[in-house]
């Protein structure tokens, strides 16, 4: 079959879907339904069907894709398809008028819009996955059918014609027109997604193209007040019924700004000592051992201090004076490091400083000195002789990960603590002096 066509020289026009069944060795008809038996009233079982309608067949015999009727305007969609009939082999022939395919695309569109609002609100998938930009990977989760539905924008992105429609609210929220050509170039250049965020709608439409699944992902959007706020993603893919290819994605976007917003504040807050604001000991672990497990592992030194007979300064003044000594210690190591340095209380008057940076020997004495200096200018700390102790252990030299790493420290500073107390103590020069 191929796409050339013949003008209709005796046909009628067909206004419904019309069905030939002709025998395939010598193309006579078999059955003709009541469209075809209207539309050419001569025709019957029997004769053959280049003699009843001749404008089927191309010059070459052959049968045509479709053809022309009435003026030519409109056309017939032609299609054939192999069968058995009474016993012997035969081709199943269908005509479908403009009208036809006009109705029966309606009710493709309404059924899909059915389709999209289930899938998009009510429904959910048994198993959706969600994609983590970190790891490049995608999460499965068992989801709940009952999550409260805030403003929701639903959308249908037809990738055959590479066309997103998105539900009203999407004007509302965006500002933007809710037919969107050219969707997947758009994706990767329009500034409605954050830069940083398009891989994960780019990621997401990947993985609904390879199989038929429920995929969510967070991203930044562009509102129509000119912020970015976080939204949730929610693409369902549907497939062809033979799930040989997805046709459609369609989904919604929750609004999640405010939630992620909180989110993120208590997940700070929970990284933080409540005394002292800085880093505690759980938030030291990850981020360090982060740092040091990193691709680029820059050379660092981590300082171990400890503040000598600070319990003194409990036992005469109290906890709540001690506390608040303690505060203002905290204030004032931070003050001497750079904002990418981890600063953190590692437990009771035990203070933790990482410096990622290659720091000299030279330059790394002098944060030392500074940190002395706290203890010395503080005269609250001299009534009682309370001083600082500090160990320090340098990386990759000393050690090659974070435990070992602040083992290392921790030696040295006793170390400087078994030497006389108010002093600091390299790892690498107690080791080598035989002292841990």
């Amino acid at each position: 079959m191929n796409g050339q066509t013949n003008h209709p020289q005796s046909m009628g026009a067909v206004q419904d879907c019309g069905l030939i069944i002709l025998r395939q060795k010598d193309l006579h008809i078999l059955y003709l339904n009541p469209a075809m038996a209207q539309a050419a009233p001569d025709a019957r079982p029997g004769l053959p069907c280049r003699q009843v309608w001749p404008q089927l067949f191309t010059p070459l015999g052959e049968l045509a894709a479709s053809l022309a009727i009435d003026d030519g305007a409109n056309r017939l969609e032609l299609c054939a398809a192999p069968l058995e009939w009474a016993g012997e082999p035969a081709l199943a022939i269908t005509l479908r008028p403009p009208a036809a395919v006009a109705r029966e695309e309606t009710q493709r569109q309404l059924k899909q819009a059915q389709h999209l609002y289930r899938a998009a609100i009510e429904s959910r998938a048994e198993v959706l996955l969600e994609y983590d930009p970190a790891t490049d990977s995608f999460i499965a989760h068992a989801e709940t059918a009952g999550e409260a539905i805030r403003t929701v924008v639903v959308f249908d992105y037809d990738l055959t014609r590479d066309r997103a429609s998105f539900s009203a609210p999407f004007f509302t929220q965006f500002g933007r027109a809710g037919e969107v050509d050219r969707a997947a170039w758009r994706i990767g250049q329009s500034d409605l997604i954050h830069q940083a965020d398009r891989q994960v709608a780019l990621r997401i439409i990947e993985k609904c193209r390879q199989e038929p699944v429920g995929v969510k992902g967070s991203l930044r959007l562009k509102t129509r007040q000119g912020r970015y706020a976080w939204f949730e993603l929610y693409a369902t893919a549907l497939w062809d019924e033979q799930k040989t290819r997805c046709l459609n994605i369609v989904g919604k976007l929750i609004n999640i700004d405010e939630l992620k917003t909180e989110a993120t504040q208590w997940r700070e807050q929970a990284k933080l000592d409540a005394l002292t604001g800085l880093y505690n000991r759980a938030a030291l672990q990850e981020l360090a051992a982060g740092m040091l497990a990193g691709k680029s592992k820059k050379p660092g030194a981590l300082i171990f201090i400890d503040i000598d007979d600070f319990k003194a300064v409990n036992d005469t003044l109290g906890h709540a004076a001690g506390d608040e000594v303690l505060h203002t210690i905290a204030q004032r190591i931070r003050r001497c490091f750079r904002q990418e340095d981890l600063t953190a209380r590692y437990g009771g008057d035990e203070f933790v400083v990482y410096l990622q940076s290659g720091l000299t020997r030279e330059a790394l004495e002098g944060k030392l000195h500074q940190l002395q200096a706290i203890f010395h200018g503080d005269p609250l700390l001299r009534r009682f002789n309370s001083s600082a102790s500090m160990g320090v252990a340098r990386f990759p030299e000393d050690a090659g990960d974070f435990s070992a790493l602040l083992q290392r420290a921790d030696r040295a500073l006793y170390c400087a603590k078994q030497l006389g107390k108010d002093r600091y103590a390299f790892y690498a020069d107690c080791a080598q002096a035989g002292l841990v």
